[in-house]
């Protein structure tokens, strides 16, 4: 019973950390791109659908644009990815995982390092990754599959 227990809360503060990561991210991004929403319209943009139909190609073009000029916007945005990462780290120490959980969390914590790593300010081209992953979070959209209903980071979360 206690193992249970701690999984549950485990899994209800890597939930509450996935989404306060990813609302964080879309205030960096609505404020890159001059837009303002309350709350309720952050969490209505937290659904992969309103997002998308939302954030068109024009204005993520001002989104890459705007952190192209001023990459403070990356900076706030990988600590919110290097927080979340840290959370990962805790639940991976301390729950046994499944491999296909394992795997996972351990592939965003592999995309994080690489982002981490990617030097924004001299080449404007690893901006493209970080917008891609950016898009895969908030669009389920990636370049190998299109897009899709479901978001693996929060599938794997859920499976805890």
């Amino acid at each position: 019973m206690p193992e249970k227990r701690k999984r549950k809360m485990l899994k209800v503060h890597l939930n509450n950390s996935y989404k306060e990561m990813r609302k964080n991210i879309l205030s960096e991004i609505l404020r890159a791109t001059d837009s303002h929403c309350n709350s309720e319209e952050i969490e209505k943009l937290l659904n992969h659908k309103y997002f998308e139909e939302t954030f068109d190609n024009k204005k993520w073009d001002v989104f890459y644009n705007a952190i192209n000029r001023d990459n403070h916007y990356i900076e706030d945005i990988l600590n919110e990815f290097e927080l979340f990462n840290r959370e990962l780290d805790t639940v991976i120490l301390l729950c046994p995982l499944k491999e296909n959980a394992y795997n996972t969390f351990k592939n965003v914590q592999d995309c994080i390092f690489t982002l981490q790593k990617l030097d924004y300010k001299t080449y404007e081209d690893n901006i493209k990754p970080f917008c891609r992953t950016l898009s895969e979070i908030f669009e389920h959209f990636d370049f190998a599959n299109g897009y899709h209903d479901n978001d693996p980071i929060q599938d794997r979360i859920d499976a805890l």
